[in-house]
């Protein structure tokens, strides 16, 4: 996941919370006991960027109702833990250590904002985990147990500046906060925005949660941008968007990140002004039998077919897991992690949900699932690559709409 890398909220208290998805995608609290394939959650759940952690967590709910609705894991169904890195990774460490404390077969999450500090623990720990962290500090990672199922920021970078292009748009002013994660977007961005014909006017790195931005912003717009390219929390770009309406500036496009997605960053412009200005990135919707297989799953768990950003990357994490495990015939790490690819990548016959793929691998065949979000084909580097970016605008009434695709073929030109 492609989301804002900032660090806050130091100190935040843990709470790990035990879970078993009902029928219906609800949760009873309960203790992991031993046998069972257990799934861990590792994610903010607090503070800022919880929006975060529901992306994972709605995904991870479809995921595990799925596979306990379709036979399972070998006949055993996926329970759940949880637990909150509040977004920092200061407290990801210690959560992290919670966790694998009760044994969990596999882990989804965390996201780009605490990643690299737990990333090292998962061999070690033999914990098979799949995150959907856009970092691109990722993209040659060498992690035995470590699988990313969505995009890489480079490529989310890559898409926000073709889009600037195509709009004409060749006078850019950046704002970003000093996250480390927030910063490695910037090179493939500025990268790919000069390699076409653009210009950085201004290239701003803002300290979160600032109460005032003015002096920076009007300094920056001397230089006479015509879009602002940016990654901000929502408390901060609401700050900026004050700021620059005070300084008579709130009047070029913003194009955001997948940050922009989230109906705060909006509130914190105004919808009607965001309807105007403010456009941001959702990994491309696929097609096929795997992404219905998936909204029927998400409508039935969580009564909506409007799917959380992510959702759909960890979505496919969960059932490539179990299916794994399948192949594997056994639900001990060292022993299944090493059909992850086995049961993801070519070649093989391709199936699109949990219960086909099983039956086929039942039947002694190779398979190659094609996962909700995309081909979830791993590279060397246990990276995947998705179906592109969308680009999508808020209305009036704090619905997004799409606007633009970039696909795969045009990011590589970036």
């Amino acid at each position: 996941m492609g989301t804002n890398r900032a660090l806050f909220m130091r100190g935040l208290g843990l709470a790990v919370i035990a879970v078993v998805l009902a029928s219906c995608g609800a949760a009873s609290t309960t203790t992991p006991k031993a046998g069972k394939v257990t799934m861990a959650i590792l994610a903010p759940l607090s503070g800022s960027f919880a929006f975060v952690g529901q992306w994972i967590v709605y995904g991870a709910q479809a995921g595990a109702y799925e596979v306990n609705h379709n036979g399972g894991v070998m006949g055993q169904k996926i329970g759940t833990i949880e637990a909150d890195t509040a977004g920092d990774p200061v407290d990801a460490v210690p959560a992290w250590h919670q966790l694998e404390a009760s044994h969990p077969t596999f882990e989804v999450g965390p996201t780009a904002l605490e990643i690299e500090a737990v990333l090292k623990l998962y061999d070690s720990a033999h914990l098979p985990d799949f995150t959907i962290a856009g970092t691109t500090e990722l993209d040659n990672m060498n992690q035995k147990y470590v699988f990313r199922t969505g995009p890489s920021d480079s490529t989310l970078a890559k898409a926000m500046a073709a889009y600037a292009i195509h709009k004409n748009l060749k006078k850019a002013l950046l704002i970003f906060d000093n996250g480390v994660s927030s910063q490695t977007l910037v090179p493939p961005l500025e990268s790919g925005y000069t390699k076409h014909g653009g210009k950085i006017v201004a290239n701003l790195v803002l300290t979160p949660d600032q109460t005032s931005y003015l002096s920076e912003l009007s300094q920056a717009f001397s230089q006479h941008p015509n879009v602002i390219l940016m990654q901000l929390g929502p408390k901060t770009s609401a700050t900026v968007f004050a700021d620059l309406r005070e300084l008579g500036h709130l009047n070029i496009p913003v194009i955001d990140t997948d940050n922009g997605t989230n109906i705060a960053v909006a509130q914190g412009m105004g919808l009607s002004t965001a309807s105007q200005l403010l456009t941001g990135m959702q990994a491309a919707t696929p097609n096929g039998p795997a992404f219905s297989e998936f909204l029927k799953v998400y409508n039935t768990v969580h009564h909506t077919t409007k799917y959380l950003p992510s959702s759909p990357s960890v979505y496919d994490g969960v059932v490539i897991a179990a299916l794994a495990m399948t192949a594997a015939k056994s639900t001990n790490p060292t022993v299944w992690i090493n059909y992850v690819t086995k049961v993801s990548n070519p070649p093989g016959v391709q199936c699109y949900t949990y219960a086909s793929c099983v039956k086929d691998l039942n039947a002694g065949k190779k398979i190659n699932y094609q996962g909700a979000s995309g081909p979830e084909d791993f590279n060397q580097f246990h990276n995947s690559f998705g179906s592109g970016w969308t680009v999508v605008k808020w209305t009036t009434s704090g619905n997004l709409t799409p606007v633009y695709t970039v696909p795969p073929s045009v990011i590589a030109q970036y």
